[in-house]
């Protein structure tokens, strides 16, 4: 019998402890601007249900707009060179008004996103080896994209990745899931592409192409690359457009 109430005690305070970690943190008040000190930081991942906005320009700001208790439980930290914005460990968000996140470097190599959010970058994007990804259902919109070296960008799950112009010598593109790729107007020179999934890669291909599918996406590309290279396992098509 005292077994039984022992573990009756215990059974309580693990459901207890559950409902308490558990419990949603819900947006209360008036929608305020913090202005946050960061140390030097060339990357940027955001991780919660906001808009980031992204210019590259010096120096190194971040403001955030949001309810009072949305953005006590929001955290910044700039870790490894990367601004890291997510919400804090074991902190569930309910619903809140919209959080409007402005972020600006003077030198950006990545643009991470993870989640149902948006990040916008209205500037241009230059520098050496570039990387792109959205992990989520979110949406990352570049205006232009330089890259004097590698360009990458990456979709994982239902996101899409987009950019308006730009060039890099040499293009690595892939998608997992049903998310989309629209790199069309940016001049890529050596291009390697793979579709896992149903999303499709829209690029420019100008000197070599080595293309591969697994699934039901597409991969359309324009240029006149010297070398062709393709691998489909399944629906999906490779084709010039």
């Amino acid at each position: 019998m005292k077994s039984n109430y022992l573990l009756l005690t215990l059974l309580l305070a693990v459901c207890s402890y559950g409902t308490i970690s558990c419990k949603k943190v819900k947006g209360s008040g008036p929608i305020v601007k913090e202005e946050r000190v960061v140390s030097a930081f060339y990357g940027i991942s955001s991780g919660i249900d906001g808009t980031v906005y992204v210019t590259q320009e010096g120096p190194h700001r971040l403001t955030i707009e949001a309810q009072q208790n949305i953005l006590d439980i929001l955290d910044s930290p700039v870790e490894g060179g990367r601004l890291n914005l997510r919400f804090q460990k074991g902190k569930s968000v309910g619903h809140h008004d919209p959080i409007i996140i402005r972020v600006s470097a003077p030198t950006i190599g990545e643009l991470l996103l993870d989640g149902s959010g948006d990040m916008h970058m209205s500037s241009n994007l230059n520098g050496d080896n570039i990387k792109l990804a959205v992990s989520g259902s979110g949406n990352l919109h570049v205006k232009s994209v330089s890259a004097t070296g590698q360009l990458f960008a990456e979709v994982s799950g239902s996101g899409d990745i987009r950019c308006l112009g730009g060039s890099a010598p040499e293009g690595f593109y892939s998608i997992n899931g049903s998310g989309d790729l629209d790199m069309f107007p940016v001049n890529v020179n050596k291009l390697k592409a793979n579709v896992s999934g149903s999303g499709d890669i829209k690029s420019k291909a100008l000197e070599s192409l080595d293309a591969s599918i697994s699934g039901s996406g597409d991969i359309e590309y324009d240029g006149n690359p010297s070398s062709v290279k393709t691998h489909v396992t399944g629906s999906g098509r490779v084709r010039k457009i």
